[in-house]
């Protein structure tokens, strides 16, 4: 596994990294909606537009989840 730095923006937002967004769209959206992602958040994160950090850090933790999920499959 890889630490990566989330890239913080005033007030508290963030975009996700071009790597991140990579491993993002290669999830279907329907699995990121089932473990709590709102799907408005999710596209926003898609078209880097800046998120609160906070939803970016629980969209990657998901991502990590589901991941860690499927290598174990």
């Amino acid at each position: 596994m890889e630490f990566n730095a989330i890239q913080y923006r005033r007030k508290g937002y963030a975009v996700a990294t071009d790597e991140q967004l990579a491993r993002i769209t290669r999830v279907p959206k329907r699995e990121f909606m089932r473990r709590g992602i709102n799907q408005h958040t999710l596209e926003k994160i898609c078209d880097p537009i800046p998120v609160r950090a906070v939803k970016l850090a629980k969209c990657l933790k998901v991502l990590e989840e589901y991941e860690f999920g499927q290598r174990k499959s």
